[in-house]
């Protein structure tokens, strides 16, 4: 869709909520997968239908209904790596406790998907979650910073579909080439918009075998 602005990409897709302003963190970021662990002990969620990984790319695949895998890339620091690997774990948390999912015949809105992936790694502001205080801050900040670039793109996107020059209404002063899933995803935008806005941050509780 915005093929004009961005162009062929060379690289490979490293963050689902690419982050414009990255911050060296000052304070030691935990284990993501400790931290992964924890956070689904705390909402009784089930892993054991679930794997995720370090990898060269963030992805999640769904195995089989109710079952995921799922990858994480390294960030533009530790705490971008472990937003990353919480987002890609919501994702795979949400499809590993829909273990009846093939009985209900629809898939999850990609908007309802993207909503529990962010649900997940706002839990990095949890001090139930992730104890350090400065930690839980600078995770804040980058969510903020994360959501109001989403909003400025899910309208880039918008004027585009209804016929803006996409040279003319890219947004100022964020890089085209850290948002290439809009060359290949319509409409990816507004399913992030919609699950920034999202007002209850629910996930299923454990299903059973």
């Amino acid at each position: 869709m915005a093929r004009a602005v961005i162009g062929p990409v060379t690289v490979a897709v490293t963050d689902p909520d690419p982050d414009p302003n990255p911050e060296t963190v000052p304070v030691p970021v935990p284990d993501p997968r400790a931290v992964i662990d924890h956070f689904a002990s705390l909402h009784d969620l089930d892993t054991i239908w679930m794997d995720i990984r370090p990898g060269d790319v963030s992805r999640t695949v769904t195995v089989a209904p109710g079952m995921a895998m799922a990858t994480y890339t390294r960030g533009a620091d530790d705490l971008a790596t472990l937003a990353l690997a919480m987002h890609e774990a919501g994702h795979a948390l949400f499809r590993a406790q829909l273990r009846q999912r093939a009985m209900l015949g629809f898939d999850p809105p990609r908007w309802l998907d993207e909503a529990v992936a962010a649900w997940a790694v706002r839990a990095l502001e949890d001090p139930r979650v992730i104890g350090d205080a400065m930690l839980r801050r600078l995770a804040a900040a980058r969510r903020h910073r994360r959501e109001a670039a989403t909003a400025r793109l899910a309208a880039y996107e918008a004027a585009v579909q209804a016929g803006a020059d996409p040279h003319e209404a890219w947004p100022a002063g964020l890089d085209p080439a850290a948002y290439p899933q809009l060359r290949d995803e319509p409409g990816v935008m507004a399913s992030y918009a919609a699950a920034d806005r999202w007002p209850r941050r629910v996930l299923p509780r454990k299903v059973g075998p």
